[in-house]
C-alpha cells in the first residue's frame, strides 16, 4: 500500500491544514492504528476523503503523538500535499 506519512507531536489546540491539488483520503491515526493500516488490518482514523474542500482541516482528539496519512483516492492520478500546522487559530 502507497501512501504519504508524517509524524506529528501535537497539541489539542493545533490544527492541521492538509492542501491537496486532487482527491486523497486524510487520515489522522495513533501508533496503534497506524500499526494496523500498515499491516492491511481494520483501524480506525479521524478524516475522511477530500474531493474538492481544500484545505482540509482537522484537530486530534488529545495531545501527543499523531501519524498523518494521505492516500490518493484514485492511484492512476498524482497528487501534491501540503501540510501545515496552524496553532491556536479556531479558538
Amino acid at each position: 500500500m502507497t501512501h504519504l506519512h508524517k509524524t506529528l507531536n501535537i497539541n489539542t489546540k493545533d490544527i492541521i491544514a492538509v492542501k491537496l491539488s486532487g482527491a486523497a483520503f486524510v487520515m489522522l491515526m495513533d501508533d496503534h492504528n497506524y500499526n494496523l493500516y500498515c499491516n492491511d488490518l481494520e483501524y480506525e482514523y479521524f478524516g475522511r476523503e477530500v474531493k474538492q474542500r481544500s484545505p482540509y482541516r482537522l484537530r486530534a482528539p488529545v495531545a501527543g503523538r499523531w501519524h498523518l496519512v494521505i492516500e490518493q483516492s484514485d492511484p492512476a492520478q498524482s497528487v501534491d500535499v501540503a501540510v501545515q500546522i496552524e496553532g491556536d487559530a479556531w479558538e
